[in-house]
Formats: structure tokens, sequence, C-alpha cells
């Protein structure tokens, strides 16, 4: 290019030195005409030349457009990508800051109530006349004796104990308790009691473990204690609570 403009300032001095300083007549016309196609060639191939540069820089300029274009493309993803990190790292730090509260202060609930005296009911809920013990750390958590119904307040596994006696003729009805959750029936928390040769008295108990959500309720149930029971505990503990 450099050239090129040089060739042209002397194309350009030549024509108006020599036009100043010699008269028409001197000049060879096929000299100046040979000069003045050199000129021109020179311009042509300057323009052309200074074209090929402009197309070339609008070229590179489109090129770096579109790599700043992808490289922004680039940034926002990786900007989503730490903010969907940042999110899920705050929630982990939550998950563990409501783990390490759960071991510093762990839930825990125990209870018991009794019903000492004699009971003659059919199809009912045992109710008690006594809460014998009752400890917890959990809200809406525990045993309602008049009911005779307790309430989990915070998800796990519940150890349940119930025990009773019972006085039992040949003439009676085979007596029957058994565990609710939550209304309905639990499969093998069956007690059962009879005699059918004399008066007996039976001591029975059982002891398992059910997983209760918060609010799932427990008691227990006479499907038959026409023979007179006493004595009944009915006991509850939070033995393992669920991380929540």
């Amino acid at each position: 290019v450099n050239v090129f403009i040089l060739l042209m300032i002397n194309c350009l001095f030549w024509e108006g030195w020599t036009e100043a300083n010699f008269p028409n007549a001197l000049l060879n016309e096929e000299t100046l005409a040979e000069t003045n196609h050199i000129c021109n060639e020179l311009e042509r191939n300057l323009n052309h030349t200074l074209t090929q540069i402009e197309n070339s820089i609008i070229k590179k300029l489109d090129e770096t457009k579109q790599e700043l274009s992808k490289t922004q493309g680039e940034l926002k993803a990786t900007k989503d990508v730490l903010a969907k990190e940042q999110l899920s790292n705050s929630q982990s730090i939550e998950e563990l800051k409501k783990e390490m509260t759960l071991l510093r202060n762990p839930p825990y609930c125990l209870v018991c109530g009794t019903h000492y005296v004699k009971l003659a009911i059919v199809d009912q809920r045992i109710t008690y006349t006594n809460l014998l013990y009752s400890s917890t750390n959990v809200e809406e958590a525990g045993l309602d004796i008049a009911t005779g119904i307790f309430t989990a307040g915070h998800p796990g596994s519940y150890t349940v104990t119930y025990s009773t006696n019972a006085s039992n003729d040949p003439s009676d009805h085979y007596l029957e308790i058994f565990l609710n959750k939550n209304n309905e029936k639990v499969e093998d928390s069956r007690i059962v009691s009879y005699s059918d040769t004399s008066t007996a008295h039976d001591a029975a108990s059982k002891t398992i473990i059910v997983h209760l959500d918060r609010g799932d309720t427990l008691d227990l149930w006479c499907g038959d204690c026409s023979a007179d029971i006493y004595q009944t505990t009915f006991c509850v503990t939070l033995t393992q609570f669920d991380a929540i």
C-alpha cells in the first residue's frame, strides 16, 4: 500500500512538474500518455487494494462481533450455572443447619397413660385415668388421656408398648385389644385372652414399632373387653426421629 501511495504521489508530481516546466510542444505525447496510463493503473490498483483492505477489516470486525457475541453467551451460561450452584449450595447449607440443629437439640417424646381401675367396654377406644409420664420438646405431640389418642409431632420411628390384666370367666367373650394408627387397625398388634375352664386372671402385653408422620395418631381399641380389664398401660416413645 505504501508503495502504491508513493507511486501515486510521483505520478501527480510528474504531471504537475511537466506541465509547469515544459511547453506542451516539447512533451512527447507517447511518453505522457504512457505515464498517464501507468498512473491510472496505479490508481486502480490502489483503489482495489484499499477496497480489499476495507473488506478485510469489515470481515474481521464481523468475526470479532461474532466471537464477542459467543463469548457473551458463554459468560451468561456460566453465570447461570454459577447461580444454580450458588442456590444449590445455599440449600445444602440450610439443610446442614437443620441437621446440626437436630443433632444439637434432637426431638424427643415419651408418654405413658394408665387406666388402673376395672374397665368393661365393647368396640370402644380405651381412655386413661392418669398421665403416668409425659416429656417432649415437640409441639402438638402427646397423649390426650380424655380421648385416649396419641398424636405425633415429629416424623420418625415410634416404639409402642401396651399391657393389661384381664379377669376371664368361661362364659365371657374372649378379650380382644388392638392398636389403631389413624383409626385403622395395625396388623399383628392384637392381644387376645380367654378362659374355657374356670375364672382366670391373665396378664398380657405387646411391644411394636411403627413409623409416624407429623399429625399421625395412635390409640388402643377394645374389640371386646366385656370381661373386666384393669391396670392398663399405654406408652409411646419416639425412638428414632426423621431428619427433615
